[in-house]
């Protein structure tokens, strides 16, 4: 029997990724679409606006930065100059759910101060199996 490796759910991260970025795309064509000469629409465009600023980008960034922690990477590596802090409680508990388990705390917050890259998380088998060349 093959020895169990602790496993991650990257992948639905990924999908987390993408649509974040849909939303967001879709927001701003609505956003365009909007007669601003109307107060009404106005009103709906700033609405509009705030959900993709405020509530979708900030979702958007915990999502890499934890999407970023189970491959491997350093956070200055992904984020290199950044003038706000990213909602770290967001990153972890999304680290939790999708990363390997158990959730190593200090290894978060270790790699969160930028004092230590994280192992990248082994990949499932179906992703080696996809990875594999054959002749």
């Amino acid at each position: 029997m093959e020895d169990q490796a602790p496993k991650d759910e990257r992948f639905a991260l990924k999908i987390k990724i993408k649509s974040l970025a849909e939303e967001a795309r879709i927001i701003r064509a609505d956003e365009n679409r909007l007669d601003c000469t109307v107060q009404q629409d106005r009103y709906k465009q700033q609405s509009l606006v705030n959900h993709r600023k405020h509530v979708v980008r900030p979702e958007a960034r915990a999502t890499l930065l934890a999407y970023a922690y189970i491959r491997g990477r350093t956070y200055r590596k992904v984020e290199p100059i950044s003038d706000t802090e990213p909602e770290w409680r967001r990153v972890r508990k999304m680290v939790e759910t999708y990363g390997p388990k158990p959730f190593d705390e200090a290894a978060f917050n270790a790699w969160k101060n930028g004092t230590v890259v994280p192992a990248p998380a082994p990949k499932s088998f179906l992703s080696k199996l996809l990875s594999c060349s054959f002749p």
